[in-house]
């Protein structure tokens, strides 16, 4: 890492607050701009506090008119110069006020007062939040049935059907946005007609049977040059090649979108559709390319009873032409807005604030 002088004199600063904890230089920054008259106890009072990082606190028991609270500030100044900031201060009530001004008079250090009522209502509502995440997993555990889930294996079937009839490979494959999601397909799938002839596809390819398919890879190609001696390049090639010569559904994350080439498949099913045109674009095009023998059947399962996801279709459906049967209109429109991403950005406006079909 090269260090500009600018970065170096920052640092330098930095390591000023890691003095020795005997050293006058300890307390430098935080009385680098405190409207203090200090005395010597006082500074003696607060590096004594420093003075061993491996107790637990100290105890400042100066006599009364001494200022202990000066002492107390110079350690609070200096924990949060070292960029401590959960600091907790408890006096007694009638002093609250007085602790609070001082602290920002003397140190320009904003503190908030926590009175017994406003703490006590802090509490009902951590409280009545914890009850709620409970409930929330209690109602998750308790979901045994996936619509679209089920949907899903409708899809296929129409799908694999449509290909026969123009003609294509019996092969799809399934678009999601998590691993999770990409599990629980592989679960449902693994009940069907399909389940030994899956294979997934995402960042890591560690499950047990990608490691399978990569070994036998591997043995079949030594001594060739489609050993390349990157794993991760040569995994995911060795995945590619099991799902063209042995699998009908690859099971896919975001991670198969970009770079590799599946014009044997014919079939695309975007089982959660991303907010990003471009993302679907990339998607489609992992099949519909070069030595490609039909039209791409593409399939996309959105939620009709939620209001915002019927928008984000209409949104993409009209803006972008990307699901009339005319492949590649959307390149003539994609540059007539700022990007894909600001586009994904006012997508996720509405899932975050518009909560009724009028403000979508």
């Amino acid at each position: 890492m090269q260090l500009t002088p600018y970065h170096a004199k920052y640092f330098a600063f930095e390591l000023t607050k890691r003095s020795s904890s005997d050293s006058l230089q300890k307390l430098a920054s935080s009385l680098l701009d405190a409207q203090v008259d200090l005395n010597p106890h006082q500074v003696e009072a607060a590096l004594f506090a420093f003075h061993s990082p491996l107790s637990k606190g100290a105890i400042l028991a100066d006599e009364v008119g001494l200022g202990k609270t000066i002492e107390a500030g110079l350690v609070i100044s200096q924990k949060w110069a070292e960029r401590k900031r959960k600091i907790l201060v408890i006096v007694p009530s009638n002093l609250r006020k007085q602790w609070n001004q001082e602290l920002l008079d003397k140190f320009f250090l904003s503190s908030l007062i926590l009175e017994t009522p406003s703490f006590n209502q802090e509490i009902k509502n951590i409280k009545k939040e914890i009850n709620d995440l409970k409930e929330f997993q209690h109602l998750a555990g308790s979901i045994t049935r996936n619509s679209k889930g089920e949907v899903l294996l409708t899809a296929l079937k129409k799908g694999f059907a449509e290909i026969e009839r123009l003609g294509g490979n019996k092969k799809a494959i399934i678009f999601t946005e998590s691993t999770r999601t990409q599990e629980y397909l592989n679960r449902i799938l693994g009940n069907t007609e399909h389940k030994d002839r899956i294979v997934l596809f995402n960042g890591s390819n560690n499950d047990q049977k990608s490691k399978e398919i990569y070994k036998k890879w591997l043995a079949k190609h030594l001594g060739t040059d489609r050993i390349t001696g990157s794993k991760s390049a040569d995994k995911r090639a060795a995945i590619v090649d099991y799902f063209r010569d042995e699998a009908v559904i690859m099971i896919a994350t975001e991670a198969a979108a970009e770079g590799i080439n599946l014009q044997f498949c014919s079939l695309v099913v975007n089982y959660d559709l991303p907010w990003n045109p471009q993302r679907i674009e990339q998607r489609i095009g992992r099949c519909h390319r070069y030595g490609q023998n039909i039209d791409v059947v593409v399939v996309n399962i959105l939620n009709k009873s939620n209001t915002a996801d019927q928008r984000v279709y209409q949104l993409l459906k009209g803006k972008f032409k990307l699901f009339d049967g005319i492949f590649g209109a959307s390149y003539e429109v994609l540059g007539s807005i700022e990007s894909g991403d600001n586009f994904e950005k006012r997508i996720a406006q509405i899932y975050q604030h518009c909560r009724t079909p009028e403000e979508i």
